[in-house]
């Protein structure tokens, strides 16, 4: 029994489980009969321009927002095999707070680049620029992206001590 309730304290404590609920909430509840008076969406999503002009925030509340079902489950699965990988070897407020703050750098940079696309003279990737400047952007995806190149620095940095040093003499 106490090894039930460690276990019950351990996963309330992770921040991939609070993250995984509020994800899963959010989704369900805009996608119930209720959706008609929760419009967080419309509040949260990264629309570039509004966020470039004063409303930051939504930089950092679309990142629990998901288009589909397809989109949160498979964000769902790369933040667990990450978080798996990267939990042994940094604390939950460090995980935490690169989680967040590769988020929204990642979202900042992407509406940088996106309203920097839509205002060029050439019509570069119209199609992409187009539908992320009028639909938004939502998703963990950037935060995801975050913690995978945290992962591979890390992975870099201990394979490249554990290789034998050739003498270049």
């Amino acid at each position: 029994m106490n090894q039930v309730i460690r276990l019950m304290k351990r996963i309330a404590l992770s921040p991939l489980f609070w993250i995984i609920t509020i994800c899963s909430s959010i989704f369900f509840l805009e996608n119930s009969d209720l959706s008609n008076y929760f419009l967080i969406s419309d509040f949260a999503t990264n629309f570039p321009s509004l966020s470039l002009s004063g409303q930051y925030y939504r930089l950092l509340t679309s990142l629990f927002l998901h288009t589909g079902i397809t989109h949160l489950v498979s964000n769902m699965f790369l933040l667990i095999i990450l978080t798996w990988v990267v939990s042994p070897i940094i604390s939950k407020a460090l995980y935490l707070s690169l989680l967040l703050l590769s988020g929204v750098l990642g979202n900042l940079l992407a509406d940088v680049l996106i309203v920097s696309l839509v205002n060029s003279d050439g019509n570069y990737w119209s199609f992409l620029t187009t539908f992320g400047y009028s639909h938004g952007i939502v998703g963990l995806s950037t935060s995801i992206t975050g913690l995978y190149i945290f992962a591979l620095i890390i992975f870099v940095f201990k394979t490249s001590k554990d290789l034998p040093q050739k003498n270049l003499d």
